[in-house]
């Protein structure tokens, strides 16, 4: 015994196959109007994510411009005692020495 619905599942797809398969003209090209229309506003919309992101390389190259002015400009520190003392520097020096820091 066969359920009606089995019966009524081929008659919608034998219907179907009858059917005219070709795409009318509002069906034809839907989907990039529709990619377009979504482009366009993505395009419109510009949001301060994307300028971060735009602007992203300029931040980058002026902080490594400036670390590397920072590394070539600053002398580097001494470590002997004499300085520290010319500085008038001792206490603290002292302090760092026996805190560890």
């Amino acid at each position: 015994m066969r359920d009606d619905r089995d019966d009524r599942l081929d008659r919608l797809l034998a219907l179907v196959r009858q059917a005219k398969s070709e795409p009318s003209p509002l069906e034809e090209g839907f989907e990039t109007r529709i990619m377009a229309r979504i482009r366009e506003d993505r395009e419109r919309k510009t949001t301060l994510a994307s300028w971060a992101w735009r602007l992203a390389p300029v931040f980058i190259t002026i902080v490594v411009f400036l670390g590397a002015l920072e590394y070539v400009a600053l002398p580097p520190p001494s470590a002997d005692l004499y300085s520290v003392v010319a500085e008038g520097g001792e206490e603290e020096h002292f302090l760092r020495l026996w805190t560890g820091e």
